[in-house]
């Protein structure tokens, strides 16, 4: 009879190989999505530092025209 290769090992090796296995791979996600959010961040940066004062303007533009009405 042919047992599959993780079959010699004991319960607690394979417990902690899978526990091993799914920490690794929380932590390769995590590491990834840091990496992620600082790019959305630096997106939100230019989209505060240029669009929302060239709005702001443009408020103040549509303020004064109407007032000057």
């Amino acid at each position: 009879m042919s047992r599959g290769f993780a079959s010699n090992f004991a319960v607690r090796t394979k417990v902690l190989v899978s526990f091993a296995i799914v920490l690794s791979v929380t932590i390769v996600l995590g590491l990834l999505s840091l990496k992620q959010i600082g790019a959305i961040n630096d997106e939100a940066a230019k989209i505060r530092d240029t669009w929302l004062p060239a709005a702001e303007v443009l408020g103040e533009i549509k303020f004064v025209t109407m007032r000057y009405r």
